[in-house]
């Protein structure tokens, strides 16, 4: 089961954001943050930290929740988990409100960007290591109307990020691991095809241990490409299911887009299990 340390992703978070020239210098530059705070401003008051523009990153009212409706009796089967932190920005403007909002909008621009860039939040002080997230995007940004037109001015980035792995495939080079978005529809098991005659009797041919798999996976155009060279080759490929290998050989077939608007890009892989 992943184990969910709150405290040291708040202070990746609070690294990856301090480490993002376009987002903060110490307030060498007129409206970068200023400060990026671990936790609650003191006494819930915004206005408590006079280092404005600031940000401070903490957790959602519910520490963790969960989608099933019901307990498991295995471990292996709680290998990934969902939660969300919110990164609250506090601007301010000594003149005009709309100067304060302006300022807030860039910033969340730039928080934005940062999150597309590296929705992993790897250690920025070793670029490609320490990935605390398998995913995580900008989920909701609401306004804190209580500051609305005030010039003190706030709004919350909310961050929902996905701890561990549950489903993955392995394939040869050039694309090796993919992590899927949805468990693979595949078979387990003596696979047969059903014969009818005339009679009403029904004969059964058994095929074997083989049959067609369905793979959801987050798509990109360069991914894509690379499983359209692959159409109609043979390949050896681990699927990794709660933490158990299975090795399987494979025909490839098609994908198949499926994204809708303002959703995640994803494609669904057509795979044969072919005997060796």
């Amino acid at each position: 089961m992943p184990v969910i340390d709150h405290t040291k992703n708040i202070n990746r978070i609070i690294a990856r954001i301090k480490a993002d020239t376009a987002l903060f210098d110490s307030g060498k530059t007129p409206g970068k943050l200023r400060e990026v705070l671990f936790g609650d401003p003191e006494n819930d008051n915004k206005q408590a930290n006079t280092m404005m523009p600031y940000a401070y990153v903490t957790t959602i009212s519910s520490l963790q929740t969960s989608k099933r409706n019901f307990g498991v009796t295995a471990a292996t089967n709680l290998r990934q988990v969902t939660i969300e932190y919110k990164i609250t920005v506090v601007s301010n403007s000594q003149i005009r409100t709309a100067q304060a909002q302006q300022q807030l909008y860039d910033i969340l621009k730039n928080l934005h960007i940062m999150v597309e860039a590296d929705p992993l939040f790897e250690d920025p002080d070793a670029p490609g290591t320490g990935a605390i997230f398998s995913r995580s995007v900008s989920s909701d940004v609401p306004y804190d109307e209580n500051t609305r037109g005030q010039l003190i001015t706030s709004a919350d980035i909310i961050l929902l990020a996905t701890i561990g792995e549950t489903y993955k495939i392995t394939f040869q080079s050039p694309i090796g691991i993919i992590t899927l978005l949805s468990k693979p529809s595949n078979p387990d098991g003596i696979i047969f095809d059903e014969n009818f005659i005339q009679n009403g009797q029904r004969n059964v041919t058994e095929k074997g241990d083989f049959g067609s798999m369905f793979c959801e996976y987050e798509a990109n155009a360069t991914l894509d490409d690379q499983f359209r060279a692959k159409y109609g080759t043979e390949e050896t490929i681990t699927l990794t299911t709660g933490g158990i290998n299975r090795i399987l050989n494979v025909l490839f077939v098609e994908i198949n887009p499926t994204a809708q608007f303002d959703e995640i890009e994803r494609s669904i892989l057509h795979l044969e299990i072919i005997d060796v």
